[in-house]
């Protein structure tokens, strides 16, 4: 519940950078719409991070069974 929530949050401060950069954009600021812009992609490159260390367990995972690998360490880590 509180993983859906926190891919929720993020995912909405990406689309409010994009919105307010193409909206300072329209209103020719254009050197503060490109650092909105920046600052939303940095935000959605840390989106696909946090969705790649949520499935990192499951892939590891399935791994182990089709390799028949049972010493694999399945401690999960607390996410953000």
């Amino acid at each position: 519940m509180i993983k859906q929530f926190a891919i929720f949050i993020r995912l909405f401060f990406v689309l409010i950078g994009l919105a307010g950069s193409f909206f300072l954009f329209q209103n020719h600021y254009h050197y503060t719409a490109l650092l909105v812009f920046i600052v939303a992609l940095g935000l959605f490159l840390e989106l696909l991070s946090f969705i790649n260390s949520i499935f990192e367990f499951y892939d590891k995972t399935i791994l182990s069974i089709l390799n028949k690998d049972f010493s694999a360490n399945f401690k999960t880590k607390k996410h953000q």
